[in-house]
């Protein structure tokens, strides 16, 4: 069987801070170790020929984590699931879809357990990949991926109001070099922020661009982090605490392959 191969990307959202701990399972060696008080986890399984997408969400005071919804029941090798909440409930999954060579980007509405039909984002571009979403305060879905129209890969963003999408339109600068890996969040003033990696000066650097109302603001290239750089987040309980090395104490246990999981926390409390 040909898998699809999706990076494993366990992105977190503490008190609406985004950061990537090195670990999401429960480690007595971590220096942080997280709670979920409210989130979702989104991940595929094998099926057959096919890869379907299975959800599951948290809620302090129920009785643990949901029991598993499979959200897709199709032929395609579906993967790299990713899914944001908006305030009304309302919940957006979306991940790419594989059939023989050719990759799409299908979605689902959720409202508590129960899923919409699931259906494909509007796009004549090739090889759809890697997608990330956000809802806006408005409600509106946001998402970005990465894709091509027969040359290098270039970031592509769409937007969803509740009856149309637009059309998939470019992110980064026109260039001849691979831009691959976005990641879409709210920044502070709560307008949608994309970060990705770009080739550029004979290595892959890290790039930004904000939407300015209009369209997307001019790249800029973020100052690569080291290893040893401690980002500090804020818990729920305001207190400081640092996002290394942070690992979650009751990730469901039913996810066997956590490699094609997402977590998504909207709310949480540390541990210790």
């Amino acid at each position: 069987m040909e898998n699809i191969r999706f990076l494993s990307l366990f992105v977190l959202v503490v008190s609406g801070l985004l950061f990537r701990p090195q670990g999401v399972f429960a480690d007595d060696s971590a220096e942080t170790l997280v709670k979920v008080d409210k989130g979702d986890v989104v991940w595929s399984i094998e099926d057959g020929e096919a890869q379907q997408i299975y959800f599951s969400s948290y809620q302090s005071g129920k009785s643990g984590w949901s029991e598993p919804v499979k959200v897709t029941n199709d032929f395609y090798r579906n993967g790299h699931p990713v899914i944001d909440a908006g305030k009304s409930g309302k919940r957006m999954l979306v991940w790419t879809a594989g059939s023989g060579s050719d990759y799409i980007i299908r979605y689902s509405v959720g409202k508590d357990d129960t899923w919409s039909e699931p259906e494909s984002i509007p796009s004549q571009l090739q090889e759809n990949l890697a997608p990330s979403v956000v809802i806006d305060k408005s409600g509106a879905t946001w998402v970005v991926w990465s894709a091509n129209d027969g040359g290098q890969d270039e970031i592509y963003f769409a937007k969803y109001s509740g009856s149309n999408w637009t059309i998939p339109m470019r992110v980064n600068s026109g260039n001849d070099v691979p831009d691959i890996l976005p990641v879409i969040a709210l920044n502070a003033k709560g307008t949608p922020e994309v970060t990705w990696q770009g080739y550029r000066h004979d290595t892959y650097v890290q790039l930004q661009s904000t939407w300015n109302g209009e369209g997307w603001s001019e790249e800029i290239e973020l100052e690569a982090a080291s290893e040893e750089t401690e980002v500090a987040e804020v818990t729920e309980e305001t207190s400081t605490e640092t996002a290394t090395n942070a690992s979650i104490a009751n990730m469901p246990s039913f996810i066997e392959h956590p490699e094609y999981a997402f977590l998504r926390v909207y709310k949480s409390s540390i541990v210790k």
